[in-house]
């Protein structure tokens, strides 16, 4: 029997590890993988292609809670964010705390997929995401409804891609008909959550 759903946290987000681009990286842009570094103000940034992207308060806060309300320091560090944006356990308790059942899985630091002029580096950082993530959502399926982030561009081949998942995909760009097409005849749900393009 298929699981009941009562409520979907729509809008989830992870927080990518540091240590991802290292770990899940193709061998072959392992060498032009995004990097943290410290600005001159001491914030953490990131960096692409030799392009900061995001803003100039950094990457620090965005696993943030009480950002919105001032009460999160301006130095805070990233890996001092909510723990369950890295650890799949930990999320697990935080759902069950809001009384959530399941969640779609958007990225943090890999939004930034949608600064990246070179759609093969774009689309490499796409599947590190891709491993990581499934990786995390392995020990409760049933919890996380996010698989895939796919940058989409005219040469992509989004059907075949969307026909090989088993779950849903969140999609950083247009030219939604084909995966509309796929997952529609599929019974896939499917939510679209475009990459950042800011950049200094």
């Amino acid at each position: 029997m298929d699981r009941t759903y009562k409520v979907i946290d729509a809008d989830g987000h992870i927080l990518d590890p540091l240590e991802l681009w290292d770990n899940y990286m193709d061998p072959a842009f392992l060498a032009r993988a995004p990097q943290v570094f410290i600005d001159e103000h001491g914030r953490e940034r990131l960096r692409v292609e030799g392009k900061v992207v995001g803003s100039p308060a950094g990457i620090g806060r965005l696993g943030a809670i009480g950002l919105r309300d001032g009460l999160v320091p301006e130095d805070m560090k990233y890996v001092d964010g909510r723990k369950g944006g890295f650890d799949p356990h930990a999320r697990i308790v935080d759902l069950d705390l809001d009384g959530i059942d399941a969640a779609f899985l958007y990225p943090s630091i890999g939004l930034f997929s949608g600064a990246v002029d070179d759609p093969a580096l774009a689309a490499a950082m796409c599947r590190a995401y891709n491993r990581w993530l499934a990786d995390y959502c392995a020990p409760y399926p049933d919890a996380s409804l996010a698989w895939q982030c796919c940058q989409c561009n005219p040469s992509t081949t989004l059907s075949k891609k969307c026909a090989l998942r088993v779950r849903n995909l969140a999609c950083g760009a247009a030219f939604y008909a084909p995966i509309l097409t796929t997952t529609a005849w599929r019974g896939i749900a499917i939510t679209i959550r475009f990459g950042h393009k800011h950049r200094n």
